[in-house]
């Protein structure tokens, strides 16, 4: 038993110092977990060799503009949208996050409506076409409020790898470029927009009502989907209306928003290659360095393709089903000059953005790839346990955007899925005289949508 004192503090003392020290080191623990996730934020300004002024959000603030311009259309809402990064964050209680979800339901309701003429009226490739838009662009509005829950850890992750990165020298028109790419980009789908409604005025100028009934008849043709099943009303042709328009900058602002992901990640690998050969005869202490921070690049290529794998998957399948569609569309006749312009500008954008995504993430996984270049150009007395690591890890383990792990992005890829679509293109030719017989104009269609 021992004597009182002894028992004292082996039962009381030894068990109370050992609780408080528990208590204290998971104290601990969480204020250091606490400082390590918020390191990246926090700094606002330093000086690398008390000349060269360094912000470690540079990715934010390139790509705060596209972000700026989604959220006028309800896509990622983000709240505080300044220039600290430690105001952006995703509340559920706000106006921007219940503007989504009215995106959401918007969109969602016309996928509906779409399903339902299918069912009804029949199968028809045109109306699958307008289906699986809106049905794609329902999942991508909805990924997007999921990405903007996951953007604060996107946003550390790259700040955490930017300030790890601080001494490499910084693409000073990167911004310029992204700023560039947004408005672009934007402008090109929107001088398509404008062209899909000229062409449904030039189809409803035919009709023989459109004296008395203007509107009612251009909404029945430009929108069959809804006005077949719904009586015309001015608050369904407003939300009509709208629907179309956010769908169509949602489709436009998914392509783009993987083109500026690529270009921000494509950036930090061409630091590492850039930092590599400056150098001429480094110290080894130099490759371990390198090493390390390939490392970090590599791993935030992985975090950020996790959070965005959705979208791309979303983007391919959406571009080539259209890109399918319009050599479909091809063998068509076409008496109006709009009708023309409009395909062959149409089919030209759909060509566009499919090799733009591509190509942009295919220079990703490209930059990542050309430290080889320079590696395997070193001298014997250069070489390192530290550089054949770093080479093992560039061969073995690749970099890029990928699609759920369905494919991942190079340039073979986009020749495979060009020999694809030429695929397509001859069979479509091989059964043209089938089709045409089938479909010898586009009289029937405009006699249904010009029904009052």
């Amino acid at each position: 038993m021992g004597t009182p004192i002894e028992w004292t503090i082996k039962n009381e003392i030894l068990p109370m110092r050992r609780r408080l020290f528990e208590r204290f080191y998971r104290t601990a623990m969480r204020v250091l977990r606490k400082i390590k996730s918020e390191t990246s934020l926090t700094i606002d300004e330093n000086h690398i060799n008390g000349v060269v002024p360094f912000k470690p959000y540079h990715f934010y603030d390139n790509i705060r503009f596209a972000l700026m311009l989604s959220q006028v259309f309800g896509v990622m809402p983000l709240h505080n949208l300044s220039t600290n990064i430690q105001e952006v964050k995703f509340k559920w209680i706000s106006w921007k996050a219940v503007y989504s979800l009215v995106h959401v339901l918007c969109i969602l309701s016309m996928s509906v409506f779409c399903i339902v003429k299918l069912a009804v009226y029949g199968f028809v490739i045109d109306e699958t076409a307008i289906t699986c838009f809106y049905l794609s662009n329902t999942f991508a509005a909805v990924h997007f409020i999921y990405l903007a829950k996951k953007w604060e850890k996107i946003l550390k992750e790259f700040s955490y790898v930017e300030m790890s990165m601080r001494d490499y020298a910084t693409n000073k028109n990167a911004k310029r470029v992204n700023i560039l790419t947004a408005i672009f980009f934007m402008f090109f789908g929107m001088i398509e927009h404008v062209l899909f409604i000229l062409t449904n005025l030039q189809h409803s100028l035919s009709c023989k009502n459109y004296d008395k009934y203007p509107v009612e008849i251009y909404f029945g043709a430009a929108f069959p989907q809804w006005f077949t099943i719904v009586n015309y009303s001015h608050w369904a042709a407003v939300l009509v209306e709208f629907t179309n328009c956010i769908s169509t900058f949602t489709w436009n602002f998914t392509d783009l928003f993987i083109i500026l992901i690529s270009l921000s990640l494509r950036e930090k690998f061409n630091q590492i290659s850039n930092r590599i050969k400056q150098y001429k005869n480094p110290p080894m202490k130099f490759w371990k360095e390198i090493r390390e921070d390939y490392y970090k690049v590599s791993y935030l290529t992985k975090v950020v393709d996790v959070q965005i794998a959705g979208l791309v998957l979303i983007s391919f399948i959406n571009n080539i089903f259209f890109l399918c569609i319009q050599l479909y569309n091809s063998i068509k006749e076409r008496q109006a000059i709009i009708d023309s312009i409009y395909f062959f500008y149409s089919f030209g954008f759909i060509v566009f953005r499919v090799v733009a995504v591509s190509l942009y993430s295919a220079t990703l996984n490209e930059s990542a790839r050309k430290p080889l270049k320079y590696l395997y150009s070193l001298p014997t007395e250069s070489y390192t346990t530290d550089v054949s690591r770093l080479i093992t890890q560039i061969n073995y383990l690749p970099n890029g955007i990928t699609g759920h792990g369905f494919f991942l992005i190079t340039k073979n890829f986009l020749l495979q899925a060009a020999a694809t679509v030429v695929t397509f293109e001859l069979m479509i030719f091989q059964f043209s005289p089938a089709i045409k017989s089938k479909y010898p104009s586009n009289s029937s269609t405009s006699e249904i949508i010009c029904i009052k």
